[in-house]
């Protein structure tokens, strides 16, 4: 009879009374940021053949912006102004252009949009002073602004 009893008590403690249960959650908050900073400045440079355009091209530098983003977004690049010219340059307007992995503006004097839904993407940026009497004498400085979000 011990041995029936020893057993009994061995069944017994081996059953469990109630099944655990344990709930696992995850949280998470996906913030949209986005930023845009110079790695390295424009400089205007290249005097065209006919004397009516000064550019950032072939010998000037494109301006090389980095654009990080949480999410996809919308990039805006303002219309380019002069905002430094010589008094002979009255008639003269400002261009921009720009290429990116998200597309590519041909030059333009008005302000652009375009979506990007990589999370960083290279922008470069060139500009040109057109004036069709002339590119005058003295120093120019044209600027747009490239913001996101």
């Amino acid at each position: 009879m011990l041995k029936c009893f020893t057993f009994a008590t061995v069944a017994f403690v081996i059953l469990p009374s109630q099944a655990m249960a344990a709930e696992v959650t995850f949280s998470g908050l996906v913030d949209e940021s986005c930023t845009v900073s110079i790695s390295t400045g424009g400089s205007l440079n290249t005097l065209s053949q006919d004397g009516t355009e000064y550019s950032s091209e072939n010998l000037g530098t494109a301006t090389v912006l980095l654009v990080s983003t949480s999410l996809s977004t919308t990039v805006q690049v303002s219309a380019p102004t002069i905002d430094q010219a010589p008094a002979s340059a009255w008639d003269a307007t400002a261009q921009i252009r720009y290429s990116s992995d998200a597309g590519t503006q041909p030059y333009t004097d008005g302000g652009t949009s375009f979506s990007l839904g990589l999370l960083t993407d290279t922008l470069l940026i060139d500009a040109k002073v057109v004036d069709s009497t002339g590119i005058g004498e003295g120093e120019y400085l044209v600027s747009t602004d490239v913001t996101c979000g």
